[in-house]
C-alpha cells in the first residue's frame, strides 16, 4: 500500500509561540504518522504559520486523524490540510 504525503498549516495559539515546541508536541502526538519536514510561514504583523508535511499510509480516515492529533496540540489555534499527494 503507498503512503500519502499531507500538508497542514498550522496557527499557534499566541504570536510568541515558538514553532518548534508545536512541531515537538505534534511530533509526540502522532501514532502513525511521521512528521517529513516542518517551516515557517510569514503571514502578517509578525504572525507566522507553521507548515508541516507529514507522512503516513494511504488508508481511509488517516488525513482526519492526522488532523485530529495537531488540533490536540494545546499550543494549536487552527490546523487545515493545504494539500495531500500520493508518494
Amino acid at each position: 500500500m503507498a503512503d500519502v504525503l499531507m500538508r497542514f498549516r498550522i496557527l499557534p495559539k499566541e504570536a510568541d509561540v515558538d514553532l518548534k515546541e508545536i512541531v515537538e508536541e505534534v511530533k509526540g502526538n502522532l501514532k502513525d504518522a511521521t512528521v517529513v519536514s516542518s517551516r515557517e510561514e510569514p503571514i502578517a504583523f509578525g504572525i507566522k504559520a507553521l507548515i508541516l508535511d507529514v507522512r503516513a499510509k494511504d488508508e481511509e480516515g488517516v488525513p482526519d486523524r492526522v488532523e485530529n492529533a495537531i488540533k490536540r496540540s494545546t499550543l494549536v489555534s487552527q490546523a487545515d490540510i493545504i494539500a495531500v499527494s500520493r508518494c
